[in-house]
């Protein structure tokens, strides 16, 4: 196979997996009583990016890390919305609510609001 075809059938992946996820978001999932609603805000892939040099390395050399799925939700609670940002291994785990890393978004809405 050559390069341009190797292209793109990566594409054609890339395509399948979000048709099969905007299949799954329409598709109505349980609500359990113990998890928040949440709302999608935003989501996609993120890759970190990482420098190295060293007495050793004539010039920087950048890494990158594993490709992460990231969403920007927000949690409605009894005392009002949540902002998380969440890291997931996967797109299709955006579903079961367990994600890797999680961070709260309350301090930074509080600095920008002045």
């Amino acid at each position: 196979m050559g390069r341009h075809s190797v292209d793109f059938l990566q594409l054609c992946i890339k395509r399948q997996k979000r048709e099969d996820t905007a299949q799954m978001e329409r598709t109505t999932t349980p609500q359990h009583p113990q998890q928040p609603q949440r709302a999608i805000v935003h989501r996609g892939w993120l890759q970190q990016k990482m420098f190295k040099n060293g007495t050793l390395l004539r010039k920087k050399k950048v890494f990158y890390e594993n490709e992460l799925f990231v969403v920007l939700s927000v949690h409605n609670v009894r005392n009002g919305c949540i902002p998380r940002l969440e890291w997931f291994a996967e797109q299709s785990a955006i579903f079961e609510r367990r994600p890797l890393k999680c961070q709260d978004l309350t301090d930074c809405q509080q600095r920008f609001r002045r």
